[in-house]
This record gives C-alpha cells, sequence and structure tokens, in this order.
C-alpha cells in the first residue's frame, strides 16, 4: 500500500489513517498483516504512526518444532526531508534522535514496508516455543556428553596438578 504525499499536502488535516489488512508474502505466511495506520505530514517531513498486529509460524531453536506466535507491534517511524548528515561528512554518531529515514525526494511512501521492516525488527532474536522448553534428544544428548576438547586437555592437566 503507498501513499502519495501530495494527496497528503491536498489533505486538509495533513493525514490520512487507514485500517490496514494485508498479507505480506516476505514473511512467507498467510496471515494477514491488520491494523491501523496514520500518515501525516510534518514540518520536517513524514510521521507513520499506529498498531498492527499478525500471527505467525516459528521453529523453536531448542526442540526444533513449529510453535504459533502472535506478534503486536506499534509503529512510529519518520521521515524526513533533508539529509541528518552532509556529504561531507565521513563519520557521524547516531543517537536517539537520529533513528529516521530520509525521503531523498521520493514522491510516495510504501507502507507495507515500513510495516515489514518493523515487524521483521520485532521478531524474537531467540525463538522459544516455551521458556521451560529442554530442546530435542540430540540436544540433550550432547548437553550429557561431557567431551573435552583435545587442544584444551593440557589445560585440564595443569588444573588438576595445581589442586592436588
Amino acid at each position: 500500500m503507498k501513499i502519495n504525499l501530495e494527496d497528503l499536502v491536498n489533505n486538509l488535516e495533513n493525514k490520512v489513517t487507514l485500517e490496514f489488512k494485508e498479507v505480506i508474502n516476505e514473511l512467507e505466511n498467510d496471515e494477514p498483516v491488520i491494523g491501523i495506520v496514520t500518515v501525516m505530514l510534518t514540518p520536517y517531513g513524514v510521521e507513520v504512526t499506529g498498531s498492527v498486529e499478525t500471527n505467525m509460524t516459528f521453529e523453536c531453536d531448542r526442540c526444533m518444532k513449529a510453535y504459533p506466535y502472535h506478534l503486536k507491534i506499534d509503529l512510529n517511524e519518520e521521515l524526513i526531508r533533508e539529509s541528518i548528515v552532509d556529504s561531507e561528512t565521513k563519520e557521524y554518531e547516531i543517537t536517539r534522535g537520529n533513528f529516521v529515514e530520509e525521503l531523498k525526494g521520493r514522491k510516495e511512501i510504501d507502507v507495507t514496508d515500513i510495516i515489514y521492516q518493523d515487524i521483521i525488527l520485532n521478531i524474537p532474536g531467540k525463538k522459544l516455543c516455551d521458556k521451560k522448553c529442554i530442546g530435542s534428544e540430540e540436544l540433550q544428548k550432547v548437553k550429557s556428553e561431557k567431551s573435552l576438547d583435545p587442544r584444551m586437555q593440557v589445560f585440564k592437566k595443569f588444573f588438576e596438578k595445581n589442586n592436588d
């Protein structure tokens, strides 16, 4: 879903609120992403706010079984007209207010892409079906084997010699 910036300028309130309901193919699930999104023209650019949610299916990192996951996120994205860094600057420290995207002369905003990016950033880094998941049989087997790297044998001997 794309929003033309000219439509925002011509709108009396300089904003548009839309009900978002779309399947995002890049997420590789057949569940729609639903929510309310507001795109508003601001003095510095455009602000995209709202809340979206979807159901996803993940694979547990411990037991490797598929499990359902409900993801709900709040959107708060800023797109600015001007560059935050001039072309001559080689290094720039990013601070709290600098997490913005530059419009770079674009005439429209792809709301679907903004939502997709926010969803990807909010997927948990460690996917667990349950906090108490003990993992697969193979994982338990590996944990129970107390194999020592042969290169570490010298430290084991040193430790045993100094503790006797």
